[in-house]
């Protein structure tokens, strides 16, 4: 049972995504906080899911497949909501969500019997979302506790270039992870 932990923090994981996304979009500022409880939760158990597997040697291709999928269901569900109460731009969330599909469809196809190795672009993608996701939700949940200018000011933040220059970062990290996928893929030299 102990050896099966990295797999149920996964599962959780995709699980957290659906409630994440009904909880933020509530409009009640007691379920966007537990929103981003939610999702820090869930953010954790991305690092602790793969260091157990490792740890307790406890590695699968099954795991291997599902833990980037349960981060791609976790960050999908928290773009999307963003895209819906205008944080985000929906075209670079497409571009995110074209990439994530595409990785996916890779993984499972195994072109000429190559297994994908998730690169160090990848990585450093997935880092830069949940660190992202994280900073909005903190912003958003405490615009509902704060105060006149303070408030105001958060808010302004939230819908400014700041946000929108930090998405457009993320969108050209995650093509350039594709394109590393795809070069893994076609690259004869090395079976990944």
């Amino acid at each position: 049972m102990i050896k099966k932990l990295p797999n149920i923090l996964t599962f959780f994981r995709a699980l957290a995504a659906p409630l994440f996304f009904v909880l933020f979009l509530s409009n009640n500022r007691d379920f966007i906080l537990l929103a981003g409880i939610v999702f820090v939760l869930a953010a954790i158990t991305d690092f602790f899911d793969g260091y157990l597997a490792r740890k307790m040697n406890a590695t699968s291709e099954w795991g291997a497949f599902a833990d980037p999928l349960a981060d791609k269901f976790l960050t999908t569900s928290v773009f999307i909501a963003f895209v819906i109460v205008k944080i985000v731009p929906l075209w670079m969330v497409a571009i995110i969500l074209l990439r994530d599909f595409s990785t996916t469809f890779l993984r499972l196809v195994k072109i000429s019997n190559k297994k994908i190795k998730t690169s160090y672009t990848a990585k450093i993608k997935t880092t830069l979302q949940m660190i992202f996701i994280f900073v909005v939700l903190s912003f958003k949940i405490s615009t509902f506790y704060l105060k006149g200018d303070v408030a105001s000011n958060i808010r302004n933040i939230i819908f400014s270039d700041y946000v929108y220059y930090s998405m457009l970062i993320i969108t050209i990290i995650s093509l350039i992870s594709l394109i590393e996928y795809i070069y893994q893929l076609l690259s004869p030299k090395i079976d990944v």
